[in-house]
């Protein structure tokens, strides 16, 4: 396992031909700030590299991504026997520092390599606009990385520094989680007025920070301040006005075939997604922890996740059959689950096998619509909150929403969310803004917690090992 040292490593990276080839190219160096940060081309293979390390968290066997945001929450439950005992861990919320998932060291080698390309890019000989979108692209990386950490650990380790010696050995303390979440804010904003609306290609407009890209991340952000942080309607009103300006670029529309969003690659409803390829290192992803292997009668590979009957009853209960269920999930009877998630099954391989080689969807309109629905229906603008919804609801074959007064509506928009977007990385973070974790996952209060860090992950027991100047989350002590 990885630790917090190896941010003091250089980063392995990719070599950039083309916009679009970052997810086909294999790694090929390690980059030192004496034989690199030379060239425009060297500018855009670390920027390049910092992606990778973000798709390096949905790409890994044990996908970090979802262990840290829908493994705890109530829209799924264990599926292979085998994996039984580790994911039960994470759904149990029965958390420890040698659980798998406390490891942060993706996500700070993607920070080391954006804090790398903010110091040497502005020093290359390079065309000044070409240069404005490398930096701007770096600060948006920067920005997720922190914006994930700080929710899943709450104070973390504040790093704005290039580390390009890999002879350092950082030993870096805590940093409170509000000093965090503002540099969020500054990095987020700082991105903004840097990079592009396109990049003239389909892949990268939605695997690259473009404006709209920035400003699903600035939504999101945006909400949890407001509801997890208490800043106010300020950031509320900001995250209203940022998500209608969005969803009138007419490069942002909802498909009209829900399996359409899974199956057609970088459609108009994506705003975000981690790009995967057969020609990208490895096809495994998040479809490997949450699909069996083969085709058919879905009896082998793999299978760490399914989708809870709690999920799966929404959809039976529905008011009018609803359309999403057909394209979300597939009851079956093996690998001791029943109701496997279908929406990153890739493309066909050898025989029945699959190929995962699906895009992961981080941000996408149906999702940003319920967003939006909810930072306006916070505002008591509770009408213009239930078109929103509706919108949504439509899409799915259902008709519009019987609730009307804020507080159903608060519970329309959480319910909506359970069926649109189970296992796509926002429920947890949904119900943790929403005040809803005890109600919704109340198996949180049948462990250990005190309040102050009961919704936080541990640190991870060797970053704790290796340095001393890290201490623990309460709950784990």
């Amino acid at each position: 396992m990885k630790t917090l040292k190896y941010i003091s490593l250089m980063i392995i990276t990719f070599l950039f031909v083309n916009c679009d080839s970052f997810i086909e190219e294999e790694p090929i160096s390690v980059i030192t700030s004496n034989s690199f940060w030379k060239t425009p081309a060297d500018a855009q293979a670390g920027v390049i590299g910092a992606y990778d390390k973000l798709q390096q968290i949905y790409r890994s066997e044990f996908g970090e991504f979802i262990h840290w945001t829908d493994g705890r929450s109530d829209v799924v439950k264990a599926g292979q026997s085998d994996a039984a005992s580790f994911t039960e861990s994470v759904i149990s919320n029965n958390l420890k520092p040698t659980t798998i998932g406390t490891d942060w060291s993706y996500l700070y080698q993607a920070i080391n390599m954006a804090n790398l390309a903010l110091k040497n890019i502005p020093n290359i000989n390079m065309d000044a606009a070409a240069k404005e979108k490398l930096l701007g692209e770096a600060y948006f990386i920067r920005a997720y990385s922190y914006f994930m950490a700080a929710r899943v650990w709450g104070d973390v380790p504040l790093i704005i520094e290039a580390v390009d010696d890999s002879k350092v050995n950082l030993k870096p303390t805590r940093t409170a989680r509000a000093v965090v979440l503002d540099q969020v804010r500054k990095d987020i904003e700082s991105a903004l007025s840097r990079v592009p609306a396109s990049y003239g290609s389909p892949v990268s407009d939605r695997g690259r920070a473009t404006t709209g890209v920035v400003s699903a991340l600035k939504v999101d952000f945006l909400l949890w301040m407001a509801r997890v942080e208490n800043s106010g309607n300020t950031d509320l009103l900001a995250a209203a006005n940022t998500a209608a300006t969005l969803l009138a670029n007419p490069m942002y529309t909802m498909v009209n075939n829900f399996k359409d969003i899974f199956t057609v690659k970088n459609n108009s409803e994506t705003i975000w997604a981690i790009q995967y390829s057969l020609g990208s290192q490895e096809s495994r992803n998040l479809g490997a922890d949450t699909t069996p292997l083969a085709q058919g009668p879905y009896t082998g590979g793999k299978m760490y996740y399914q989708l809870s009957n709690k999920v799966i009853n929404a959809y039976a209960n529905a008011p009018a059959t609803d359309l999403r269920a057909a394209a979300t999930f597939v009851s079956f009877n093996g690998l001791g689950a029943t109701n496997m998630c279908i929406k990153y099954i890739g493309s066909p391989g050898q025989g029945t096998q699959r190929n995962f080689d699906s895009n992961i969807l981080i941000y996408r309109v149906g999702g940003m619509k319920l967003m939006y629905a909810e930072a306006l229906n916070e505002l008591g603008r509770t009408p213009e909150a239930i078109i929103q919804l509706d919108n949504v609801r439509n899409r799915a074959g259902l008709p519009g929403t019987v609730a009307v007064t804020q507080v159903e509506v608060r519970q329309a928009i959480l319910d909506e969310k359970l069926v649109e977007l189970p296992l796509e990385g926002s429920r947890w973070f949904t119900l943790v803004r929403s005040g809803r974790i005890s109600q919704e996952v109340p198996n949180i209060l049948t462990n250990v917690f005190n309040e102050s860090s009961k919704l936080l992950w541990p640190i991870s027991e060797t970053s704790l090992r290796q340095n001393e100047n890290l201490t623990q989350n309460g709950a784990y002590k």
